[in-house]
């Protein structure tokens, strides 16, 4: 399992003060006590869910507030796997899934990192980062549309090379990319550069 940073005590007991709720990975060998059971399970996978607190001589200094610890079976490791929470409300499987959805976000992100190819972030406010992960999606859905529309055979990375070594040039995207015969098939949208073309401003 992975590990928790020596900070995450404290980090876990600030986000407690502001009543926001956390999901973890439990280590197997942290030290704590069971003061309680949680609610009576009805889930087969559910092996366990516990009211626990912190015993280690650091970490119940920093964080003395009751845990909830939950243990669920995970078929495809086929080993228990355990989750910390200051969540008392929502079942235990929930508190799981919710933990294993963020996979979809690291993913998102994963995505973005390679697709987008976005480098930096121009902006740290929250309109600043959705305005340029916007901005940048809608890019890659205009040459995902243009690629389908005319059945180009290169990938979008490509695609997007030629569209970046064109911008100042006064020619057409779609001549630009035809005059390679080897990467088309046929047809061709004469809209799509319009399109492309208010929406990025030139």
């Amino acid at each position: 399992m992975r590990a928790c940073p020596p900070e995450c005590p404290e980090w876990f007991d600030s986000l407690t003060k502001q009543k926001v709720y956390f999901i973890t990975r439990a280590k197997i060998d942290m030290a704590f006590e069971i003061i309680g059971q949680h609610k009576e399970i009805r889930n087969k996978k559910i092996k366990a869910d516990h009211v626990i607190r912190m015993t280690g001589r650091i970490t119940s200094q920093k964080y003395a507030h009751n845990l909830r610890l939950i243990e669920l079976w995970d078929d495809e490791k086929n080993d228990s796997v355990y989750f910390l929470t200051k969540n008392f409300k929502l079942a235990a499987r929930t508190i799981a899934s919710a933990y294993k959805a963020r996979w979809y976000i690291e993913l998102f992100f994963k995505w973005i990192k390679q697709n987008l190819k976005i480098k930096a972030f121009y902006g740290t406010s929250e309109n600043a980062v959705k305005t340029q992960i916007w901005t940048a999606i809608i890019f890659y859905l205009l040459l995902s549309y243009i690629k389908f529309q005319t059945r180009y055979d290169g990938t979008i990375l490509k695609f997007c090379r030629i569209i970046r070594n064109s911008l100042f040039k006064n020619k057409d995207i779609i001549d630009l990319l035809w005059e390679d015969p080897d990467k088309w098939k046929k047809g061709r949208d004469p809209c799509v550069q319009r399109v492309l073309i208010e929406l990025s401003g030139f």
